[in-house]
């Protein structure tokens, strides 16, 4: 794809998005299309743009990356105000992918809520206990059945490369076995 088009393309979908109230319907690859495009882009320079042809693919990414940026969280932001579930199928994997633990954290939010609004006491002094289930970032290492986590949740089928949020009590012996491997990034 050419600049021009790319360009073209990611600047239309965020005018459509900033002009309506609803989630518009995107090309499902989008996020992969300007990935690949900054990728294409990014190889054969160095760190520093020296020549007029480097600044210009240079600008041209830091545009498309901005650009991404706020499509994605114009549509985030929209998923959550209408938290409608026929609007799932007009989201992307990517945009799956951010959306679910905000709405894990909505409804936590919601049941502790209604806990102080109901006067459930043995909960909110529950919470004072470091019962809280801390989750990390996996890589798988090999093919993976499909298991219960600490948290009563399904986890898998995993292939080789997938990449999941795991609860770290169930991440410890898959390291061990050589069958994961933990990354590092923050929450």
């Amino acid at each position: 794809m050419s600049s021009s088009n790319i360009l073209s393309q990611v600047y239309g979908i965020l005018e459509a998005e900033r002009n309506s109230d609803e989630l518009t319907d995107i090309p499902i690859s989008i996020y992969l299309d300007i990935t690949n495009y900054i990728k294409s882009k990014k190889n054969g320079f160095g760190k520093v743009a020296v020549t007029v042809p480097e600044m210009i693919i240079t600008k041209e990414r830091e545009m498309l990356s901005n650009m991404s940026e706020k499509i994605m969280n114009i549509r985030l932001l929209k998923a959550l105000q209408n938290n409608q579930e026929n609007l799932r199928n007009l989201l992307t994997p990517e945009e799956k992918y951010a959306l679910e633990p905000l709405i894990d954290a909505s409804k936590r939010t919601s049941k502790l809520n209604r806990a102080i609004g109901e006067g459930r006491i043995a909960f909110i002094e529950g919470l004072k206990e470091d019962k809280t289930i801390k989750y990390a970032l996996v890589r798988f290492l090999k093919d993976s059945s499909s298991s219960i986590g600490v948290d009563s949740h399904t986890y898998g089928p995993f292939f080789k490369e997938d990449i999941a949020v795991l609860p770290v009590d169930n991440i410890k012996p898959l390291v061990n076995h050589g069958n994961v491997q933990e990354l590092d990034v923050d929450f």
